[in-house]
């Protein structure tokens, strides 16, 4: 009978090595040369287990290789995201409380041993090209109600090209991405100092765990280029000049209509600060939902500003990171988000051409 190998199990090739995963049940396995030459035997030639060997004793009791086929779900997506979706999946858990007090002494006792090392700090402004901005007006947001907000709520793909004021930009990034200091008294006494940042969005943790880059197009009295967002004083630190309209666009795969934002933002993951307290994998799904969050709240409160918005995760991730010198891998770009003045049309004008010529041959032709 032929030997099967797990589905759910790859190979990295590392320095000191090969490593065996087994992504479904979290474990991890250094090979010796012959364990990976027996693998590879059986994945082309389909040898049967040999019972007496220690090789395939040890493969089977791993369950890396089995005598029967192993279960082969349907999952209709590629490989890498069931990697990543099965991975992140079912955390190992030593012991599982059985009440309140329980749960509370283990995740205290987890809070203070993280406490002992050094969260990374925030990325820290430059001390040259450093824009203050102007004080935000939150009462800009009641001109809206939050039902209004999200019935006008719109993803656009044609933006009239107009400039925000500076004044504007600054209530969007402050409503959306500052640490508000109308949050501080209701932080309870147990938080500590290095933690007590808060801003209008959820976050694993309350670790904050993104940075934010804006990039502008056109805002009054702010030339156009990128700059990184301090949530701490609210805000900009200048990175680079960029006043040629295709520039977004070519980060953006294309999407053409973006050049007529004026302006949009890259949150960037900061993994190294969830590493910090969560060492498993599915700590990288709450990287994914803090970003989720935030990008609600901007477009929520760039409609409540008058504005419209649009999203995309289509990018160029390495061309982003170059032109925003982000330089570390524990900290990646993974969504963008724009606004501008639009009168809400969610087709762009080449896709509308198109579309309309499609129809009109189509109602031709029937």
């Amino acid at each position: 009978m032929s030997a099967h190998i797990n589905p759910n199990v790859f190979l990295i090739f590392t320095p000191d090595g090969i490593v065996l995963w087994d992504f479904e049940k979290h474990n991890q396995y250094s090979l010796a040369p012959e364990y990976t030459f027996r693998l590879v035997d059986i994945a082309y030639k389909r040898y049967a287990i040999a019972r007496d060997d220690k090789i395939d004793i040890d493969l089977q009791g791993q369950n890396i290789i089995a005598e029967h086929p192993f279960s082969r779900p349907e999952w209709g997506w590629d490989i890498l995201a069931r990697i990543f979706h099965v991975g992140t999946k079912d955390i190992p858990q030593e012991m599982i409380p059985i009440n309140g007090r329980e749960w509370a002494s283990c995740h205290t006792a987890l809070c203070i041993e993280t406490a002992k090392n050094r969260i990374p700090p925030f990325k820290q402004p430059r001390s040259t090209a450093t824009l203050s901005l102007p004080r935000p007006d939150p009462a800009v947001l009641n001109s809206k109600t939050l039902w209004q907000s999200l019935l006008e709520r719109r993803t656009c793909r044609k933006f009239r090209q107009e400039k925000i004021s500076l004044q504007t930009l600054s209530t969007i990034l402050y409503a959306s991405f500052g640490f508000l200091d109308e949050r501080e008294p209701g932080i309870n006494e147990f938080v500590p100092k290095y933690l007590r940042q808060r801003r209008s969005s959820p976050s694993g943790g309350g670790l904050n765990s993104t940075e934010v880059y804006l990039f502008c197009n056109r805002v009054s009295d702010l030339g156009p280029g990128t700059y990184h967002y301090d949530p701490v004083t609210h805000g900009l630190t200048s990175i680079r000049e960029t006043a040629r309209e295709n520039v977004l666009p070519s980060l953006l795969m294309g999407q053409y209509f973006s050049a007529e934002l004026a302006f949009g933002v890259f949150i960037a993951g900061r993994f190294d600060r969830m590493w910090w307290k969560y060492g498993h994998s599915r700590a990288y799904r709450v990287s994914l939902l803090d970003v989720g969050h935030l990008s609600q709240t901007f477009q929520l409160v760039s409609t409540a500003c008058g504005l419209k918005t649009w999203l995309s995760a289509a990018f160029r991730d390495s061309e982003v990171e170059e032109l925003l010198e982000i330089k570390s891998p524990a900290e990646q770009v993974l969504l963008f988000v724009g606004a501008g003045y639009s009168d809400g049309e969610d087709i762009d004008t080449a896709s509308r051409e198109i579309l309309t010529e499609y129809s009109m041959t189509n109602a031709h032709e029937t």
